[in-house]
């Protein structure tokens, strides 16, 4: 890591930029009723240019009119990035932003967001709000500090960096141009150190450590805008029926004034989840409660709810 910072020794504040040029980028892999809704919204601001990050290993994506930047784990290759894990692209959630930048280079800051982030005010005023802060910092995250000792991604960073950071769940991240230039030139060191699996630095830790030893400039969200976060309605897709904050357009905050919700899911995708968890815990009688509570949020669901119900009953009758 020496060798990056040698090169490029650079000032704890970024150099002021009050109009910077920003592109907004929604990540998926997949297309569902959640990636556009989300479009929907940041869609309604001039304030920066709209893409979708689109990972398209297992086939083309089909976004309407929106922009799309497409890549796949065949670029690893090429940008000369690490790429020997079973889960590349998840690991290491800061690759699309090198194929980004490689294709559209000219912006001074890219965000990128998780199709299955929502914005709590249904609308792009946040997103603007974090622009009109962003001119004296490089990355702005969840969370910037030092993590836990039992974080699970701590052992591959400390084999690199003296001080490991952690920038939080990487579903919302803002980095600038130079920032992102830094980072990839710190992944390809990486592969030159032959990293393979759990040698690859997991990208909350990469982003926040390598940032930090660069002399960046980082913060988060909350330091910003007060509020922001709150891992109680900002955390890791573990599911769970008793949350309510997962279905899109019927969930209730438990935390008043939160920017971020995640992660939040269409209706096909919410049921698929509550089925899996039910057959999970073999409880098909908790699964049919959910049914029934999303019939009176959503009485125009009903054909959807009556097929996983046929199924539910069908797997009563057998079980």
């Amino acid at each position: 890591m020496n060798e990056l910072i040698g090169a490029s020794r650079l000032q704890s504040v970024a150099a002021s930029n009050v109009n910077p040029r920003v592109a907004v980028m929604v990540r998926t892999h997949l297309v569902n009723e959640k990636l556009f809704h989300l479009l929907g919204v940041l869609s309604q601001s001039r304030r920066y240019d709209l893409f979708v990050v689109a990972d398209e290993t297992n086939g083309t994506l089909d976004v309407g009119s929106y922009r799309k930047l497409s890549h796949s784990i065949a670029f690893c290759d090429g940008f000369e990035l690490p790429a020997d894990h079973e889960r590349i692209l998840w690991h290491c959630g800061d690759y699309p932003f090198y194929f980004a930048a490689a294709e559209i280079p000219d912006y001074d800051y890219y965000v990128m967001i998780e199709f299955d982030v929502d914005l709590a005010g249904q609308s792009p005023v946040f997103v603007e709000d974090l622009i009109g802060r962003f001119r004296h910092y490089d990355m702005i995250c969840e969370h910037f500090r030092r993590p836990e000792p039992d974080w699970p991604w701590l052992g591959a960073a400390r084999g690199v960096y003296e001080t490991v950071y952690t920038a939080g769940l990487f579903a919302f991240i803002a980095l600038s141009r130079r920032a992102v230039a830094f980072l990839r030139e710190a992944r390809r060191a990486e592969a030159r150190r032959g990293s393979k699996g759990d040698q690859i630095i997991h990208c909350e830790a990469h982003c926040a450590s390598a940032l930090a030893a660069g002399g960046f400039a980082c913060v988060s969200m909350n330091d910003l805008i007060p509020g922001a976060t709150d891992r109680r309605c900002f955390h890791d897709p573990c599911f769970n029926l008793e949350t309510s904050h997962y279905l899109l357009g019927y969930y209730q905050l438990d935390v008043p004034g939160v920017a971020l919700v995640h992660p939040v899911y269409g209706l096909q995708e919410y049921l698929q989840k509550a089925w899996q968890k039910s057959l999970h815990n073999g409880d098909i009688n908790e699964f049919i409660s959910t049914l029934q509570r999303i019939a009176l949020l959503n009485p125009a669901a009903g054909g959807l709810l009556a097929e996983y119900g046929r199924t539910a009953g069908l797997a009563l009758a057998d079980g």
